[in-house]
Parts: structure tokens; C-alpha cells; sequence
């Protein structure tokens, strides 16, 4: 039985074969809306680094620059869903854009279980995950210091 979300491609003069996905399929939504997720991945990686390389020399962050990383996370993870919820034809109400920046973390694994059912489900836990890290490793890291 063929796979819908698989077509032959055929790619320049050489007439080579390559399985693709289809271009409306799930798999090339997914894929094609991940790469708006980097910007998000490196604002955590940033923070971590400065939030341990504060916590192992036993410097205070400002408070600041603490509001800023959760008001950036859920800036970039709102731009996310706006792109994906596109990409994917979703229709939604026009304040879901507000709902997703203030209460992201009760908004964004909803939207997830909507559109990829229990798979979105566990990328909604590694989201909470990837913005918990920092925390959890510059905590790490100064138990690990002070010892």
C-alpha cells in the first residue's frame, strides 16, 4: 500500500530518484516550521550559559535582565505557533496570538495535542523543559561549585 505523504521527486538533469515528502503532508509541515523553533533553542542556550557562568562565580543577576528571558521566550514561542498555525491552515480565534504570549504554558500544549495529538502533547512538556533549563542547570552548577 503506498504512503500518502511520500511522492517520487525527481531532481535536476541527472534524473535522480529521491523519496521526498509531500509538500501538503505533515512530515514537510513539521519540518519546515522547526527551523522557526532555533531562535528559541539558542535564547535558552545564551541564558543558560550566562545564568550558570553567574551562578559559578557566585554573582547576583540583575532583575532585569531575569524579566527579560521569560517576556523573549514567550515572544519567540508565540511567533512560533503564529507561523506553524499558519503553515498548517488552523484556524483560530484572533486573540489566541494574546492567550499564547501571557499563559503560553497552559496555551502552546493545548495548541500542540490540537494539531499533532499526543506527540505534540510530549513537545508541549520539552517547551516547559527548554524553558525550565537554565534554571535547573545554574542551580545544578552552584550546588556543584559550592561543594
Amino acid at each position: 500500500m503506498p504512503r500518502e505523504d511520500i511522492t517520487l521527486a525527481v531532481n535536476g538533469p541527472t534524473q535522480n530518484k529521491d523519496i521526498q515528502p509531500a509538500a501538503d503532508s505533515a512530515i514537510a509541515r513539521s519540518r519546515s516550521s522547526a527551523i522557526y523553533m532555533l531562535p528559541l533553542v539558542a535564547l535558552t542556550a545564551v541564558y543558560t550559559a550566562g545564568l550558570s557562568f553567574a551562578s559559578a562565580k557566585h554573582l547576583s543577576v540583575p532583575g532585569n535582565s531575569s524579566v527579560i528571558y521569560p517576556l523573549v521566550f514567550s515572544l519567540l514561542l508565540t511567533g512560533w505557533v503564529r507561523i506553524d498555525r499558519r503553515m498548517r491552515g488552523l484556524s483560530v480565534p484572533f486573540e489566541f496570538d494574546f492567550f499564547v504570549y501571557f499563559a503560553w504554558p497552559v496555551f502552546v500544549p493545548y495548541y500542540l495535542f490540537r494539531t499533532r495529538r499526543w506527540i505534540g502533547l510530549l513537545f508541549g512538556i520539552g517547551i516547559w523543559g527548554l524553558f525550565v533549563a537554565p534554571f535547573i542547570t545554574a542551580t545544578t552548577i552552584s550546588v556543584l561549585v559550592d561543594r
